[in-house]
């Protein structure tokens, strides 16, 4: 029986795993003066235990026999019997192959190896820049593209080269969106225990002691160990005051749709019936179905009449409680009835009183039916305080954004909140670096877009101009635009009758401009 369970440990191998490094045993001796396993592949930081089952056996890794090891071992320590039952372990930090061997039987071939290599990342790549992450995820390098934001992973940075708009981003980096992004908290705890309430607020957990009735606020519940008068009280926990705490309107329902206007009145939102002129008021929006004839109206929107009319509320246009309301281009805006048969309008200060006739609406400043809301102020685009503008062409061109590493024009409506990049500039839809100004019209001579001027054959530009029959007078012109003539005035064209300087230079007899031709006698 004692055969049979030698036999088993001399071919027995045991690795144990912890942290990333890995434990490996290696048995000495027993029924045969052999080392099982006698070659062994590990990673740096791994350690290996050397045990004897049997027989008078060492283990000799020294480098005085074996020159070419990265560093010595060798076992057991000084005064322990070599026949006992005895182990070592040793931790090979160092890259290299080890040999070494039992000096009673090395005639025998009791000799072995072990072959330490670089130890792979998480990723499995050896010499490898990949790292775990707190959220256990194993996370790469990789290499971000700052003008066209695409992000390369790599296994690692042998013989990398970047290009001049490239960052080398490694894992756990200030910079990194990855790292720890599958298991962020609302709170930015990795692992954490935070959650965002249904008012959009970030709630932490918190340990409550119901004697002092402190609160104390946690990130995360690792190590935690409570009093024996604290309890942990969970964002959401039924006990927890905090939850939902800062969404409750003013008329006490939470996400409800009450505000308090600045008379100090909570005003509801409501249901408008333009036919009936009905008010149905509203706690929350939650599954309203309008009918055709139905317009909500929020607390606050500039169509409400409610809104702060309890405070001797002055509108733009000076009326008390009136409706008139300042668009985004500055310009004071009534409101006003529309026929929709005869398409009249007719401007009111107030709504008081008011009653429609059957085939009128109210329209509200800055209701999506409000042509005038935004009109003096939008630009030749249509957008409100937009950048477009006509060119000479009579074209509406818009300003763009220009890259001038990747050379990609992007057309902008405006510059509301846009934030330019390293690598982009704003050009204005007048610049001169802008080619699309003024490219769908003509440019004459004079270098005048759309202008009359002609050149001749002799390579003069020559203009348009008016002549005074009475006076002789010449008036030369750029253009035509907006030109009325006087009863004693003409019109002239630049060409070969109307122009007395027209090719003006020689033309031989063969009719060529400063040709050589001749008439003979």
């Amino acid at each position: 029986m004692k055969k049979n369970i030698t036999s088993f440990l001399v071919f027995f191998f045991i690795s144990i795993s912890s942290t990333g490094q890995t434990s490996h045993m290696i048995l000495v001796g027993g029924n045969t003066d052999i080392f099982s396993p006698n070659y062994l592949l590990i990673n740096a930081g791994d350690t290996v235990k050397f045990h004897n089952i049997g027989g008078y056996h060492n283990v000799n890794g020294t480098q005085i026999t074996y020159p070419n090891n990265p560093i010595s071992f060798e076992g057991p320590s000084a005064g322990v019997p070599w026949s006992s039952n005895w182990s070592m372990s040793i931790v090979f930090d160092s890259v290299g192959n080890y040999d070494y061997q039992c000096d009673p039987h090395v005639g025998m071939g009791m000799v072995g190896q072990i072959i330490v290599q670089p130890r792979p990342d998480c990723n499995g790549i050896v010499n490898g820049t990949s790292v775990t992450d707190s959220c256990g995820i194993c996370q790469q390098a990789y290499i971000y593209n700052f003008v066209t934001h695409v992000a390369t992973f790599i296994n690692d940075t042998n013989g990398l080269i970047l290009g001049p708009t490239e960052l080398l981003v490694f894992p756990g980096s200030a910079g990194d969106p990855f790292w720890n992004s599958s298991c962020l908290d609302c709170n930015g705890i990795a692992n954490g225990t935070s959650i965002t309430d249904s008012c959009g607020v970030c709630q932490q957990a918190y340990i409550y002691n119901y004697i002092t009735h402190t609160v104390t606020f946690l990130n995360d519940t690792n190590g935690v160990v409570f009093g024996p008068t604290e309890i942990l009280v969970l964002p959401g926990d039924p006990g927890d005051s905090y939850w939902n705490a800062n969404c409750s309107d003013c008329n006490g329902f939470v996400n409800g749709t009450s505000i308090t206007d600045s008379c100090g009145v909570c005003q509801q939102a409501y249901i408008y019936n333009y036919i009936t002129h009905v008010i149905t008021f509203l706690n929350d929006t939650n599954g309203v179905v309008l009918d055709p004839t139905e317009i909500l109206v929020m607390p606050g929107d500039p169509g409400n009449p409610y809104w702060n009319s309890s405070c001797g509320y002055v509108d733009c246009n000076g009326i008390a409680n009136g409706t008139s309301v300042i668009d985004s281009c500055g310009t004071c805006q009534q409101a006003y009835i529309y026929n929709y048969i005869s398409h009249t309008v007719t401007f009111l200060n107030d709504t008081n009183g008011l009653v429609l006739g059957p085939t009128e609406m109210l329209v509200m400043p800055g209701d999506a039916g409000d042509t005038y809301w935004n009109s003096n102020c939008k630009d030749c685009n249509g957008i409100v305080n937009g950048l477009a503008m006509v060119d000479d062409c009579g074209v509406c061109q818009s300003a763009l954004i220009y890259n001038y590493v990747t050379h990609v024009a992007t057309p902008i409506t405006d510059t509301t909140g846009y934030v330019f990049g390293p690598t982009e500039m704003l050009v204005m839809p007048n610049s001169s670096s802008n080619p699309n100004w003024n490219s769908s019209c003509t440019i004459d001579c004079n270098g005048i877009i759309n202008g009359p001027a002609i050149t001749d054959s002799c390579g003069v530009c020559h203009l348009a101009y008016i002549y005074n029959y009475t006076i002789h007078a010449v008036t030369y012109i750029n253009d035509t635009t907006g030109l009325t003539l006087a009863w004693n005035e003409l019109l002239y064209f630049p060409g070969q009758t109307t122009s007395p300087n027209w090719n003006s230079c020689t033309i031989d007899c063969n009719g060529i401009v400063n040709g050589l031709a001749m008439v003979d006698d």
